[in-house]
């Protein structure tokens, strides 16, 4: 026999008054748990948002990829702006012959004024503020251009390999196309990419020598990406080089790009 409204709310209201209002511990319990899971998806809902926010890069711009980098979160390094680990002759090592060895024409001058925010994704590592203007990273690109081509016996200019079509990058020419450099064993996880421009923002990943990464973290011009140097695969002077926002510190990205360059093709000189 079906049972009536009141029935039913008289039932619902002895459930409650039994199993509820009578254990006080269990009421407590019920309401942390339900206000953790509220927090967490609060904080889920505006991590994903974020991460959509950031655009395309290495990994998919949906709900897949937003997991595959926070899976990776337990992995990552968080003292980004410390050069202590260029220090570690294990480190040093792997970095042979060249790694101590700098490569910037001079001293860099102090990067003015706070850090860019740049999110806590492992991927994509990016900056959301101060970002260069569309008329800097015209002139970003043709940099690329013109000193790839000035050095193309060493260099080719390609499309990212980690980033996809629409990010330039660099890359050491082999002798199978006709260059005269070769890959290095310690840039093999990032597909030997010496460098690349984000065109979101105008920050550059640019992997450097220890001593130049050094000066560049030091002197407040970049960060360490968070899985540099975690299981020997993202090399330890992967370097997020934040975007240029004037002539003084176009310069400056200059000097760094052709710097990371000249690592890479150590044995050879480049022009600038």
């Amino acid at each position: 026999m079906a049972l009536s409204t009141s029935r039913l709310s008289a039932l619902g209201h002895d459930l409650y008054t039994e199993h509820i209002l009578a254990r006080p511990g269990r009421t407590a319990a019920i309401g942390a748990a339900a206000l953790i899971i509220i927090r967490l998806f609060r904080y889920a809902t505006s991590s994903y948002a974020a991460y959509i926010a950031m655009g395309k890069g290495g990994l998919p711009l949906n709900i897949f990829g937003w997991l595959l980098q926070g899976s990776l979160h337990p992995l990552a390094k968080w003292d980004l702006t410390s050069p202590a680990p260029y220090h570690d002759p294990k480190v040093i090592a792997h970095f042979e012959p060249h790694g101590r060895e700098k490569f910037l024409p001079a001293p860099l001058p102090e990067r003015a004024g706070p850090a860019p925010e740049v999110p806590g994704f492992i991927f994509p590592q990016r900056q959301t503020t101060a970002k260069a203007s569309p008329e800097m990273q015209k002139r970003m690109r043709g940099f690329l251009d013109t000193f790839v081509e000035a050095n193309k016996e060493l260099l080719v200019g390609k499309p990212s390999a980690l980033e996809g079509v629409g990010t330039p990058a660099i890359f050491p020419r082999t002798p199978a196309e006709g260059g005269k450099t070769h890959q290095k064993a310690f840039m093999k996880a990032i597909k030997y990419e010496t460098a690349h421009v984000h065109h979101q923002d105008g920050s550059t990943h640019v992997t450097l020598s220890l001593a130049d990464a050094e000066e560049v973290l030091t002197k407040g011009w970049g960060r360490r990406h968070k899985l540099s140097g975690v299981l020997g695969k993202i090399p330890y002077t992967y370097v997020l080089v934040y975007a240029p926002r004037n002539d003084k510190e176009f310069e400056t990205w200059k000097q760094v790009v052709a710097a990371g360059c000249a690592f890479i093709v150590a044995k050879h000189e480049i022009r600038t």
